[in-house]
């Protein structure tokens, strides 16, 4: 190995002795100088003494340097090996040395670029993370010097063939010795290991002014442990076989790294190394580059062997770099032209990645170190999706540059080019997989290719394309385009039927990290590559992702009250908080309930390019028994019977709207999907997607889960009586019962729009008979339905006050009207409860019982009250209370069971900001609250949001007394224009589902 010392004079370092010290390697030195010297190979003795004189100057300096302790990293013992600092004198500017205990020399950005740079902190000379120096195209030039040069970082380098540097990425340690062995190993070896963990120091040093290896412009840094010494070394004449060991402290220096292997044999020796031998007119010419600059280029290989003392001598020599004609066309950068894409595309509001749809082109500007000629210079565009990508699974795409784009096809056409930039066109067909493709663009000029890498910054997203015809997403309609795939903004509702409430919902689907967790959730779905590009199933796979029941996806349910460890479902504004929640913990988000699945999950499609909108479907039919009837039974004393099908005073579900090609024509358009985990599809918690035509036709025989969604919407509620002997009567069928105003925001407005009609024909028509009969049919109880002709004389009517607000009395009325010429007499019950909104009773109020006696053609009412202090307690998160009246003709034995469910109605939030803002320009929005109850509230919190103004944030505060009115302030800055909400939510112990919010232009 030879020394250049500072005069730039070599110094030659012979395979002797394989011991170290300072008097070794000069011998060695000394030994080795006549065959470097002019004129055939003699040297004077001056001259040899003198060198040896300077090489010992060399090796004091770095005795003296020794005893300095550098910072200690991961894995480094200070008691066995001791850095040098890196501030000694005798340290020449720009040297380094690759090593130490955390991965040693972090290269920053400098080193060997394409396979031999050594960016990503933790690598060394020529490493990339741990892999062994040239893993990707350093091993393609010469793999066996450069394999492993300072790579000690960390363990899985795959690449078998490392070398100078420690071997396989520093012996899969954090530390070891890392860079500076100087010695190869067979295939089978991978490298002399390096070293073991935490060496802290390395044993050769390089210059950044040596043979144009290293900029000499560009600092060079270090990790932790790292070694800097005064005396540059190159590689005009390697030995490979002999480590070359400084005079440093090293007591229990390991013997493996001071000789070869015994598995390495004369013949591996032979078979390994003769395959880079080159002559000097047959060597090949390679050039690297790293951001645009030339960092190493070799045309020849010199190695020198020994074997059985007689010596091969194949020269390797660095040279300057070549004249920029006599290489490649390389490129330099990719600018994706987001601004101009984005317009394009829709998809100018996403803040990270370079994001297009498919079926449509987009552009990128193309960067090349020297002038493009469009005649000579051939390029070809590649997209790489997945980990594996494959020509015959559509993941690696080949797309020539020509002079027009094939419509329907991955193509690419040059569209201008002038001097060092090119212009391209790049087009994907309407049904090309949705996700992340690496951009990778290959030059040919005059036989000589190049390659650019593979790196994150060289990618582009492909979404679905609903404006685009071909695209199975297709929506010819802009103002709904707008609505369902380009508006953050929206409103769920809840409550009961009679009392509709809605609360803003920050969908937020182009925020920050929102576009990395919806791909990284059909990465972890498994979905098959070449079903990404299906919206049916890439809808159906979102469904289940979105809950945490079977593949720890998004969210996890809960509807028991208690919310320990995680959030109540009420607390929530908004989708972005869960999301991004669950992409930095990585694990599901607790907690939510029908609402926030479905905010949730039209946050993921929106994001990937799929219309979609929260539909709430009230008086919502869980039917367990597939009979497409729900079922309620009471026993003879007037009480109900848990039959296990149940009524939620509304549910909340999505919309996706996509052709149906798996399906007979008229079944595309608006899908029904549901995150919600109720029953299983298919072995797992996942929901449609499922026409709406054939749920309001009755065509429950269609997948997917038609048959539950049916139910949902259009069920008869059957009433059974149950006799002491367990015989059934059927007492009467409420035909209206479920299913009642559908609701989702309007297009272009905050009003409610009612999509009831969608679901099913009026009630009672002969058409929507006709589709519950049909449904019916086909469920497991094909031959049970029938109509009940009912002989009713008295007519009963059950019902509270309009608009009862929490802390107001509740009053309800059974009012019963008999219609006959005679008089009756009649047996009532009454029962009030605090309801789960699923239909789960929380809590009795109270009950009442009372007989009454109505006069022929008269009326009669029974009433009850209940004041707050009697039902506050008792009301959990949605604060419904239901109210169940039942009653028994006597005279005629007429029985009725009626029921009325309302939402006690929550205070709502002022909130207050300039409603006109400017972009980056902060402003303060308050919210204020007044608390309406005669308690003190406690576990006080304030959340707070706004897409492109503020990210969620909460906002404790202290306990609110009976009566008493609090303001707390935020301070946003907008971050886009446009149309913005400010949303804000407020929960204590004794009041929640209470919100604001306040619409702000920002220009």
């Amino acid at each position: 190995m030879s020394i250049r010392m500072p005069d730039g004079t070599p110094v030659v370092l012979n395979s002797g002795t394989e011991s170290g010290g300072d008097h070794e390697m000069a011998g060695r030195a000394t030994r080795a100088a006549g065959r470097h010297a002019p004129g055939g190979g003699t040297n004077s003795a001056s001259d040899r003494s003198s060198r040896y004189n300077r090489l010992s100057e060399l090796m004091k300096g770095k005795r003296e340097a020794a005893t300095a302790p550098q910072a200690q990293g991961p894995g480094y013992n200070r008691s066995t090996y001791t850095s040098h600092t890196a501030t000694n004198n005798s340290y020449q500017p720009g040297s380094f040395m690759a090593g130490g205990a955390q991965g040693g020399y972090m290269a920053g950005s400098t080193g060997f670029s394409s396979g031999y740079r050594s960016a990503p902190p933790g690598a060394g000379f020529g490493g990339y993370t741990g892999a062994a120096g040239g893993r990707f195209r350093a091993a393609d030039v010469f793999p066996s010097v450069f394999g492993g040069t300072g790579a000690a970082g960390g363990s899985g380098s795959t690449y078998p063939r490392a070398g100078m540097g420690g071997g396989l990425g520093g012996g899969h340690h954090s530390g070891g010795l890392g860079g500076g062995h100087a010695g190869f190993a067979p295939p089978s070896a991978a490298g002399f290991q390096g070293g073991f963990s935490g060496g802290g120091f390395g044993l050769n040093d390089f210059s950044s002014t040596t043979d144009g290896l290293f900029d000499p412009h560009r600092p060079q840094n270090f990790g932790p442990g790292g070694i800097r010494m005064g005396d540059p070394l190159d590689f005009d004449d390697l030995d490979p076989l002999t480590p070359v060991t400084p005079d440093i402290p090293t007591p229990s220096f390991p013997d493996h790294l001071r000789r070869q292997p015994a598995s390495f044999t004369e013949t591996t020796r032979t078979s390994y190394f003769d395959r880079f031998k080159t002559s000097e007119s047959s060597a090949p010419k390679e050039s690297v580059t790293q951001n645009g600059e030339d960092h190493l280029f070799i045309s020849k290989a010199y190695i020198e062997l020994e074997r059985g003392g007689r010596k091969n001598m194949n020269p390797m020599v660095i040279q300057e770099p070549p004249s920029e004609d006599d290489g490649p066309l390389k490129l330099t950068n990719i600018d994706f032209l987001n601004a101009e894409n984005g317009r394009a595309h829709h998809t100018d509001e996403f803040e990270e990645h370079n994001v297009v749809r498919r079926g449509q082109p987009f552009t990128v500007e193309l960067r090349f170190e020297k002038t493009y000629d469009e005649g000579e210079d051939k390029l070809k565009v590649e997209l790489h999706f997945g980990d594996n990508p494959l020509p015959n699974k559509g993941t690696l795409l080949r797309m020539p540059v020509r002079k027009s784009l094939e419509d329907g096809k991955f193509s690419a056409a040059l569209e201008s080019s002038e001097g060092g930039y090119a212009k391209v066109k790049i087009t994907t067909p309407p049904d090309a997989i949705v996700g992340k493709y690496h951009v990778v663009i290959e030059t040919m000029s005059d036989g000589k290719t190049f390659r650019s890498r593979k790196t994150d910054d060289n990618t582009v997203v492909v979404l679905f394309n609903p404006w685009v015809k071909e695209d199975m997403t297709y929506l010819d309609d802009d103002a709904q385009l707008g609505e369902y795939v380009l508006n953050e903004h929206g409103y769920q509702y809840y409550g009961t039927s009679i009392r509709i409430g809605k609360r803003p919902w920050n969908f937020g689907q182009f925020e920050p990290k929102i576009l990395d967790v919806c791909l990284r959730l059909l990465d972890r779905s498994k979905i098959k590559a070449e079903s990404r590009g299906d919206a049916v199933k890439v809808s159906r796979i979102v469904s289940k992702m979105v809950n945490s029941a079977d593949d720890g996806g998004v969210l996890t349910g809960n509807w028991s009250g208690n919310y320990a460890g995680g959030r109540s479902p009420t607390a929530w504004n908004g989708s972005v908080e869960i999301l991004r929640q669950y992409y930095e913990r990585n694990r599901p988000v607790c907690y939510g309930q029908c609402w926030v699945f479905s905010g949730v999950m039209t946050t993921v499609l929106r994001c990937l390019g799929i219309p979609a909108r929260s539909v709430t479907n009230y008086d919502s039919a869980h039917d367990t028994d597939v009979s497409m009837t729900i079922d309620n039974y009471m026993d003879h004393n007037l009480r109900e019977i848990d039959g296990g099908d149940s009524v939620w005073n509304f549910h909340v579900w999505n919309e996706a709207w996509m052709a149906r090609p798996d399906l007979p024509e008229g079944y595309g358009g608006w899908q029904a999907v549901d995150a919600t985990p109720q029953e299983t599809s298919d072995g797992v918690y996942c929901c449609g997607p499922c026409p709406i035509s054939a749920v309001k036709n009755g065509h429950v025989y269609l997948p997917y889960d038609t048959k539950f969604v049916f139910a949902e919407v259009n069920a008869d509620k059957v009433y059974w009586l149950v006799d002491r002997h367990k015989n059934l009567r059927k007492l009467r069928t409420r035909k209206a019962a479920i299913g009642n105003k559908m609701s989702t925001k309007a297009v272009g407005s905050n009003a409610r729009h009612d999509l009831t009609e969608n679901y099913k024909f009026p009630e009672g028509s002969d058409q929507e008979r006709v589709a519950v009969r049909t449904a019916v049919s086909h469920g497991l109880k094909p031959n049970t339905y029938d109509d009940v002709i009912e002989d009713e004389d008295v007519e009963f009517d059950v019902h509270a006050d309009d608009e009862i607000y929490i802390g107001q009395n509740i009053h309800v009325t059974l009012s019963m009207k008999n219609t006959s010429s005679e008089p009756r007499n009649i047996t009532t019950h009454l029962t009030a409860r605090a309801m789960y909104y699923t239909g789960v009773p929380a809590h009795d109020i109270g009950e009442m019982e009372k007989d009454v006696t109505i006069p022929p053609n008269g009326e009669e009412s029974v009433e009850m009250t209940y004041t707050p202090r009697e039902y506050l307690d008792m009301l959990v998160d949605q604060a419904i209370v239901k109210i169940h009246a039942m009653a028994h003709v006597d005279d005629t034995n007429q029985v009725y069971s009626g029921q009325d469910d309302f939402r006690l109605m929550s205070p709502d939030l002022t909130v207050t900001a300039p409603t006109k803002m400017t972009l980056g320009e902060q402003v303060t929005a308050e919210i204020e609250f007044t608390n309406p109850l005669d308690v003190t509230l406690s576990m006080v919190e304030f959340h707070i949001e706004g897409p492109g103004l503020q990210k969620p944030k909460k906002i404790s505060h202290t306990p609110i007394k009976p009566g008493e009115t609090v303001k707390v302030t935020e301070r946003m800055t907008p971050r886009k224009v446009g149309k913005k909400t400010i949303m804000a939510s407020f929960t204590s112990n004794k009041l929640t589902q209470v919100t604001g919010e306040l619409d702000v232009v920002v220009s």
